[in-house]
Order: C-alpha cells, then sequence, then structure tokens
C-alpha cells in the first residue's frame, strides 16, 4: 500500500490524498476511506483530476523541488551572513521548515516578534517530535524552548 497527498504540492487547502493498493485490497480500502471520511471533497477532487490530466505531473514536481531548493539556499545563506556564530540551524534535505536553535537564555518569542515585524513566518516553540540533524557547528540539533522552526 502506498498513500500521499497533493497538499504539499499542489493545493494546500483541499486536503486530497490518494491510494495506491493491489486489486485485492481496493474493495476494502474503499470501504475503510468512506468510513473514515464520510464524505469526500468531490469538487477538491475534480479539481486535482483536471489539473493532473492536463499537466505533466513528475515535470511539475521537478521545477517545484528547484524552486524550494534555491528558496532554501536563499535563505541559508542569508542566515550564514547575517546571523550571529551563536545560532545554529539544520540544513534538511527536504521538507519546508528550517529549525534554528537559540543560545540558551533568549526568548523564542522576543525572535519571533522581531521576525514577523520583517515579515518573516516562524513557528516559535518546542516541537513535540524532533529528527536530530547535524547543525552548522556540526553538533547534532536537538530541541528545547528556543527552538523556532523558519517556514521561507
Amino acid at each position: 500500500m502506498l498513500l500521499g497527498s497533493f497538499s504539499k504540492t499542489i493545493s494546500p487547502g483541499m486536503r486530497v490524498g490518494w491510494m495506491v493498493v493491489p486489486e485485492w485490497m481496493r474493495e476494502a480500502a474503499n470501504r475503510s476511506m468512506e468510513a473514515a471520511s464520510l464524505q469526500s471533497g468531490s469538487f477538491a477532487q475534480r479539481i486535482i483530476d483536471d489539473f493532473l490530466s492536463n499537466n505533466d505531473y513528475d515535470r511539475y514536481l521537478s521545477s517545484l523541488r528547484t524552486g524550494y531548493a534555491e528558496k532554501k539556499k536563499a535563505f541559508t545563506d542569508a542566515m550564514e551572513e547575517y546571523l550571529p556564530d551563536e545560532m545554529e540551524w539544520n540544513d534538511p534535505a527536504g521538507g519546508m521548515f528550517i529549525w534554528l536553535r537559540a543560545p540558551e537564555g533568549n526568548d523564542a518569542m522576543k525572535l519571533f516578534e522581531l521576525a514577523l515585524s520583517k515579515g518573516l513566518v516562524t513557528m516559535p516553540g518546542r516541537p513535540s517530535t524532533f529528527l536530530a540533524e547535524k547543525t552548522r557547528s556540526g553538533s547534532t540539533s536537538q530541541p528545547r524552548d528556543g527552538t523556532i522552526s523558519l517556514k521561507g
């Protein structure tokens, strides 16, 4: 079984997903989906279907990935240039977030307010789950109070 969603690629507000199952599982999967969702959004599904019917989805995804990679590079380059050396962040291989760690004693809410005043969306606080990644200092990044997610 393979599951996916178009919410990060075509339209976040539509919340339309997809499922690939073997033929022998199709009827049970349909019953489970109907029981779980009660009412599928057929209008959103038709819009997604039209998009997929009239576009090369693989080429679209390639273009989207290139665009996100360029944004990430511009963002991390600016962080490298403008943030103090005491700040640490991960270099994500995918996804839409960069995790920034401020030194102990910094107030994530103050950084949030400052960033917001400059038009930058941040999400202050400690995430409930976190995949450890190497930061620019080489240490393993772990969440704590003061962790801020930057979405560019």
